[in-house]
């Protein structure tokens, strides 16, 4: 069968850095099992075992209330050292089963993890098929800009913020290089992101992240969070039924209404959004995330079940004194 998506399929199996050794599991859904399919025609070029799992197989009725133990057993019998997430996202199961699936694919079997939340046609030959030794190269060079970096100002479009970092997190760069083990991020890949000290200040986000993003794609009527000493003060919106679905999600857990993530996307192929925060977080621009600040990875001393992304557009960055992007374009 001829390979829909090629170079995105091969950037794929190029970004974990998979060879003949390696034993890969696939975990896909029924609306996702063609891209499942086109990456696995080309892991299987290289002679590798595959495991399948369709989650609605194994779950039944989606969303996933929980993880299943002989889901869990599956995986365990087969050991692989190297896995995709290649499916959707429904409301409520980022806690319930995608956390706990990670859990067991990163932290307990320590396989190298394309995390690829929500893929779609659109972003397998845009986002994935980038050039991504360009993408190494400049993510690598804004991750050695901020690594050390006390402070970042960003203005946008009814944007304004000022972040300050703590410098005992860690700056992850997320670069297209998924090679060592126990080392997971989302593809398509391209940004930089810690969790922040302080963040004060409004964003108006036009994408938002986890079941939002499926939900209503772009938003025709963006979401003007006000943050004060990063927390959440206020939600407001045109559309009054998505700014109190907002509201709901975020205070549905501890730190829930916490800025967790303070990231700089570095995918300098994307031309515009499309409405899929797994592609759209990594635009040229900021994003930031109320809710889980990655811990594990970037050393914060709190975290939160709940992750939701908001992402402003034409963002203007400075570091520290130095502006980096105008408009959405890099200076550097």
């Amino acid at each position: 069968m001829k390979n829909k998506f090629p170079k995105g399929a091969k950037n794929a199996v190029k970004c974990l850095n998979i060879g003949k050794q390696d034993r890969v599991a696939i975990i896909t859904d029924n609306s996702r099992k063609h891209i499942a399919e086109s990456i696995v025609q080309e892991i299987k070029k290289i002679g590798c075992e595959v495991l399948w799992l369709i989650i609605e197989d194994e779950v039944g009725m989606r969303p996933a209330t929980h993880f299943p133990k002989k889901m869990r057993n599956k995986i365990l019998d087969f050991q692989p050292n190297v896995s995709y997430y290649i499916a959707t996202g429904k409301k409520g199961e980022l806690s319930k089963f995608r956390w706990p699936l990670k859990e067991l694919l990163v932290d307990e079997l320590k396989c190298r993890h394309g995390h690829m939340i929500s893929i779609d046609d659109t972003i397998m030959k845009q986002g994935m098929s980038a050039d991504y030794d360009v993408i190494h190269e400049i993510t690598q060079k804004v991750y050695r800009i901020v690594k050390d970096a006390l402070k970042i100002k960003v203005k946008a479009e009814g944007t304004e913020l000022k972040a300050t970092f703590n410098p005992d997190h860690e700056w992850v760069p997320c670069d297209g290089r998924i090679y060592e083990q126990g080392k997971w991020s989302n593809l398509p890949e391209g940004e930089v992101y810690t969790c922040p000290d302080k963040v004060n200040g409004k964003v108006k986000a036009y994408v938002m992240g986890d079941y939002f993003s499926d939900k209503y794609g772009v938003l025709r009527d963006p979401l003007i969070v006000e943050i004060k000493d990063s927390r959440v003060v206020s939600a407001e919106c045109k559309n009054n039924h998505l700014a109190k679905e907002f509201i709901k999600y975020i205070k549905s857990e501890e730190n829930g209404d916490r800025v967790g993530e303070f990231a700089i996307g570095t995918n300098i192929s994307l031309k515009k959004f499309i409405g899929n925060l797994l592609q759209d977080e990594k635009f040229p621009g900021i994003h930031i995330a109320f809710g889980g600040s990655y811990s594990k990875l970037t050393k914060a001393d709190w975290d939160c079940t709940n992750h939701l992304d908001v992402i402003p557009r034409k963002c203007s960055i400075w570091v520290e004194e130095e502006q980096i992007m105008k408009e959405g374009k890099f200076l550097i």
